[in-house]
């Protein structure tokens, strides 16, 4: 279960049933909190290519093919 806090709201979100790797499940939290793979990357020391591939990875495992098909597992926590 990600439990994300971001400005004024509190977002929880059930991972658990897929197959991310930690550090994916830490990307994709991010990205629905509403930062960008560029942001991820600073914050995390993470290369901006290492990122996007986690996130390109995730989406693959997620059946997600672009960001806007990312929000209904929001609806899903």
């Amino acid at each position: 279960m990600l439990d994300l806090q971001y400005e004024h709201f509190r977002l929880q979100v059930d991972l658990s049933g897929s197959r991310l790797t930690a550090k994916e499940k830490d990307v994709i939290g991010l990205l629905l909190a509403g930062h960008s793979v560029k942001a991820i990357s600073i914050m995390r020391n993470r290369s901006l290519k290492t990122v996007s591939s986690q996130k390109q990875n995730a989406y693959k495992k997620l059946g997600v093919r672009n960001d806007i098909g990312l929000f209904p597992w929001l609806l899903k926590g």
